[in-house]
């Protein structure tokens, strides 16, 4: 009698185990359901995608040059020559370069173009993976997040998790959070790192200003012709620029948030 209870406890057992590997390997992807309020939507543009060869090692820091002719001058820097005046005072005389690449408008295929490329004498933006570090300062600005509006908003600055893979940081120097919305999720593996996701669709830089009451957004829609894993972001300490990459460290964008401060300024003014 016990032998036969066992034998079914365990067969009852086996089975369960057996349908829920079942479900996890059946189990469909989601699409991207997260819609953005078209009514909240003050500043919206297209970025075209260009392919640049940086190593992973060399993406802490990006040197970003702006030219006449709407090119882009994108620099890796010898980390060792990273000095406290480039840092504080935006200082190129004495940075050793790596790799300069100029990226034409339009996207595609960036061009390797030698050192004397990059003028020391004029304007450049040094981009990193920054955080504002102050605690009280996110915590106000996290504070004035009208969580219940937009529902699809992330609640807490961690990765999302499931079917909810979206970021949110506090950008540094404007009142405002921004976040990556990812598309489908077509693939997800398990590494030694944790779990690896792979997506599809549309991938969109979200900026949310919250210098007023109003609830106001920036969409940059980053244009992607082929499935990417995580992504990233390099700001500038002044928010006004940025660099957004995948994981394969094979595509970038470069975002101009400039021009979403002044459309929620004009709008402000109107």
């Amino acid at each position: 009698m016990k032998r036969a209870l066992w034998a079914a406890i365990i067969a009852c057992g086996a089975t369960a185990v057996a349908a829920s590997i079942a479900a996890f390997a059946t189990a469909p992807t989601r699409d991207d359901d997260f819609t953005i309020d078209e009514d909240l939507i003050i500043y919206r543009t297209e970025i075209r995608e260009y392919s640049i060869p940086i190593h992973e090692s060399d993406l802490t820091h990006i040197g970003l040059q702006l030219s006449s002719d709407d090119s882009v001058l994108v620099t890796t820097i010898d980390q060792q020559s990273l000095t406290e005046e480039l840092v504080q005072e935006n200082d190129w005389t004495d940075i050793a370069f790596k790799n300069v690449w100029r990226l034409q408008p339009g996207g595609g295929a960036a061009e390797v173009v030698n050192e004397p490329a990059w003028d020391v004498d004029k304007e450049g933006h040094l981009l990193y993976l920054i955080a504002d570090p102050r605690p009280a300062r996110r915590h106000r600005l996290s504070s004035q997040l009208n969580e219940a509006v937009p529902s699809w908003w992330p609640k807490d600055e961690s990765v999302g998790k499931g079917d909810r893979p979206v970021y949110r940081y506090a950008v540094p120097a404007h009142d405002a959070f921004y976040y990556q919305l990812l598309g489908k999720r077509i693939n997800q593996t398990t590494d030694i790192w944790g779990d690896v996701s792979q997506f599809n669709g549309p991938l969109r830089l979200v900026l949310r200003d919250l210098s007023t009451d109003d609830l106001r957004l920036a969409v940059f829609e980053l244009e992607t012709t082929k499935p990417y894993y995580s992504v990233n972001t390099l700001l500038s300490s002044d928010g006004m620029h940025a660099i957004v990459y995948t994981s394969a460290r094979d595509r970038i964008w470069i975002v101009r948030l400039a021009d979403a401060w002044k459309a929620f300024d004009d709008g402000r003014d109107r």
